[in-house]
């Protein structure tokens, strides 16, 4: 369910998306440095009556929190059920520019890491990431997960092809 976590340790808050987050949600996604290496879930331009739709029904159908940095909406991070092994989880997340380089992802990921695998959730948690994604690997190799493969080309959008590398990590 989408709870918020606890915090103690950390300057975010992970909590369940509230209507009055829409329009930061669009705001933030309407970056296109910010949107570029997210799949193609996330639209370019994002509308406001996405925004609405997500902060209002999308976000709850998964374990999904808004990220709150110093009591601003940064950003989001969920994590789902692989389809093809249900043990299996993988994490997405997305933080808005002006929040890059204070660990606000790094937190997030960590927290909702440890939460899901302390919890028994699930036994494995795994993420993509496009190949220029630099900084988001960084964040996954911090919060302890390591690289499993590169897929050529498994990426589209916008024109170009991306090499997805995984990463993963085992509880």
């Amino acid at each position: 369910s989408t709870t918020t976590l606890s915090a103690t340790d950390t300057m975010i808050e992970l909590r369940p998306f509230r209507p009055e987050d829409a329009e930061a949600v669009q705001l933030l996604l309407n970056d296109r440095e910010v949107s570029k290496y997210l799949t193609a879930r996330v639209s370019w331009p994002y509308s406001l009556e996405n925004a609405q739709w997500w902060v209002e029904q999308g976000s709850y159908q998964n374990p999904t929190w808004a990220i709150e940095y110093q009591g601003e909406l940064a950003g989001c991070i969920g994590i789902e059920p692989d389809p093809e092994e249900a043990s299996m989880g993988e994490i997405g997340y997305w933080v808005g520019r002006r929040f890059w380089g204070r660990g606000v992802a790094t937190q997030a990921v960590r927290q909702v890491t440890r939460q899901c695998l302390q919890s028994g959730q699930h036994k494995g948690i795994w993420a993509g990431v496009f190949d220029e994604n630099v900084a988001s690997m960084r964040v996954l190799q911090n919060c302890g997960y390591e690289l499993q493969a590169v897929l050529c080309q498994a990426y589209f959008k916008q024109g170009k092809y991306y090499d997805k590398h995984l990463y993963a990590i085992a509880g």
